[in-house]
């Protein structure tokens, strides 16, 4: 008994097979946007945690009233802080990269 199975496959269109294109593309897309996205967080953090300690040092010198030049090493931060007319400018830098900078009144 011999069995003829003759199974017949429709051929996909050129507009189906683009569409197909298009829509993997799109979603290479937006697959390829979400990782630069994540990468480029760290950044985001490390100057986060840089305003952070500034933050803290800011408020140490009012209550201390410690009014002059600074420098701080806080791995892996390195803390500047500098007093000019009143006004207190404190930097945080990375590997010579300035991460953040802030500037306060002094009162």
């Amino acid at each position: 008994m011999a069995v003829n199975a003759v199974h017949t496959l429709r051929a996909s269109t050129l507009f189906e097979t683009l569409m197909a294109l298009v829509i993997i593309v799109t979603c290479f897309g937006v697959g390829t946007m979400i990782y630069g996205n994540v990468m480029d967080s760290d950044s985001t953090v490390r100057s986060f945690n840089a305003r952070q300690l500034m933050q803290q040092w800011a408020v140490q010198t009012h209550v201390n009233g410690t009014y002059f030049d600074e420098t701080r090493q806080h791995a892996p931060f390195m803390l500047r802080k500098k007093i000019n007319n009143n006004i207190m400018i404190l930097q945080a830098t990375l590997e010579g990269e300035v991460v953040a900078t802030r500037k306060e009144l002094i009162p």
